[in-house]
């Protein structure tokens, strides 16, 4: 019984610990501010209301940081209601992602940031570090205005065992703990 309440101890304070985390990045982020790209080429389609950055890219919008290796960016389509011609609507995250703010690091394989809702979804080998805690799993959806995440598993299976599903992992270090 005392093991127990123990192990349950442990793990209401680390899911305290992450929610915290996962709270402060939300604070300060505004996403009515601009986005600045800058990348090794880019191509514009305009028919399409789109731009496609690639080679080293980059984007910033205060103080989040988002690279990797091909985005392509979405503008809203002209002669929409109450929107501007122009305004970035969705970001496409292709290869290599990397995604950082003041208190977070995401990695994955591909991603989509949703500017107009504020949402960022990575997907494909996701980490997500706060601090010394870390988080795994194949799809991570991340709400900018609500500082709510979620790390699910999407069914995918391990390929060095076919027959083994991949499972969300995390290591949550207790603060001053080294």
């Amino acid at each position: 019984m005392i093991k127990r309440t123990a192990y349950l101890f442990i793990l209401l304070t680390s899911l305290s610990l992450y929610a915290q985390a996962q709270v402060a990045l939300t604070k300060s982020h505004d996403s009515t501010l601009p986005v600045e790209i800058t990348a090794d080429s880019l191509e514009v389609l305009q028919a399409e209301d789109k731009a496609i950055f690639s080679g080293t890219v980059q984007a910033k919008q205060g103080d989040l940081d988002i690279r990797s290796s091909r985005m392509t960016v979405f503008y809203k389509k002209s002669g929409q209601k109450n929107e501007s011609q122009g305004r970035v609507s969705k970001v496409e995250i292709d290869e290599n992602v990397f995604i950082s703010t003041p208190n977070e690091v995401a990695k994955g394989d591909k991603g989509i940031y949703d500017v107009d809702d504020g949402i960022i979804s990575l997907e494909g080998n996701v980490t997500l570090t706060s601090g010394k805690n870390i988080v795994k799993g194949s799809k991570l959806v991340y709400n900018l205005k609500t500082g709510q995440s979620k790390m699910v598993n999407t069914g995918s299976t391990n390929s060095a065992k076919p027959d083994k599903k991949e499972r969300v992992t995390g290591v949550f270090v207790p603060s001053g703990k080294k």
